[in-house]
């Protein structure tokens, strides 16, 4: 078993919700185990191919050292919508320099709007291109979780 400067080697099987599987090995000392493992799992969880909407995306994981568990745990990612990718299935063009100026709302919330349920949101356009940006964000009616939904509209 190997150890480089008082850190030993451990083997971290991840899993992803959607049936996906990946192996990562790390080197850390026994307290830092769990942390680096779940760091691990986030971070390939983080790098999947998900919708341009974002999402949330459940993974776990199990670390060995040989052939003995030493830890499991599970993680949660927030993946954040493509703001490119959004503008790009809209018709627009990502690469303006967008200046967002706020639509509506009132005078000491410019733009800003209820949506009900917890939720709340902002609608821009841009003074360049003349896209809106309608975001809003707030619990979601499943876990009560915060997440962000982003629209843009010619």
């Amino acid at each position: 078993m190997t150890k480089i400067n008082g850190r030993k080697k451990y083997t971290v099987n991840m899993g992803c919700e959607d049936g996906g599987r990946e192996i990562a090995e790390i080197l850390a000392h026994a307290s830092e185990v769990e942390e680096m493992a779940a760091e691990a799992t986030r971070e390939w969880l983080s790098g999947g191919s998900w919708p341009a909407e974002g999402c949330e995306v459940s993974g776990s994981y199990r670390v060995m050292r040989g052939k003995v568990e030493v830890a499991t745990g599970d993680v949660t990612v927030q993946i954040e919508p493509d703001e490119d990718e959004l503008m790009r299935e809209a018709g627009l063009d990502p690469d303006c320099d967008h200046e967002w100026i706020p639509s509506g709302g009132c005078a000491e919330n410019p733009g800003v709007y209820g949506s009900g349920h917890g939720r709340c949101g902002k609608i821009e356009t841009c003074s360049r291109c003349g896209a809106t940006r309608d975001e809003d964000w707030g619990a979601t009616d499943d876990h009560g979780e915060v997440c962000t939904r982003i629209e843009f509209k010619k």
